[in-house]
């Protein structure tokens, strides 16, 4: 509905070394408040879509925001639930795109979300934004910075099952 219900910040002095948290959200104990069941911006997001791109992170959906991509929402960080799910399908929401981050970790929590919640969901149309694993182009909001929204719409959209077969290693022997 657009209001506020959670703080969320990051420590941009973190590093692998730190004992801190990267981030640090409202309490879980906060009775409106609760990250496994809201996604932010989909307030917005739900009105521009079809589709809606899914990205990780608060950043990504600011910069797309600001790019003019509206139709978007972030998880804040890759924990995708069952709950996100069954809102988005509440909402009569039926065309989603996966934007996760390129690295390693992105990728590997798509396919997660692939096998745990869409094999065999007919409700949903899922794709797969193919971004770069490249420092400084693997997330969507980095990506949009350097390339803008026109470089952004170039990438390539695809099925799981084209993702799965461009992720597959055919150097195994």
């Amino acid at each position: 509905k657009g209001r506020v219900v959670g703080f969320s910040a990051r420590d941009m002095a973190h590093s692998k070394e730190s004992k801190r948290a990267k981030f640090i959200n409202t309490s879980a104990k906060c009775p409106i408040y609760n990250k496994g069941v809201i996604l932010y911006g989909l307030n917005v997001g739900k009105v521009h879509q079809p589709p809606l791109y899914i990205f990780e992170g608060y950043p990504d959906y600011v910069t797309a925001y600001k790019f003019g991509v509206k139709n978007v929402c972030a998880i804040g960080g890759t924990a995708l639930t069952r709950d996100h799910i069954n809102l988005i399908k509440e909402l009569g929401i039926s065309d989603i795109i996966l934007a996760l981050d390129g690295d390693e970790a992105g990728q590997n929590r798509t396919e997660g979300l692939l096998d745990q919640y869409f094999g065999g969901d007919e409700t949903i149309r899922v794709r797969i934004l193919k971004l770069p694993n490249t420092v400084g182009e693997c997330d969507p909001d980095e990506y949009l910075e350097k390339y803008g929204v026109d470089g952004f719409k170039k990438l390539p959209m695809l099925t799981p099952f084209q993702w799965r077969l461009a992720r597959f290693n055919y150097d195994i022997k």
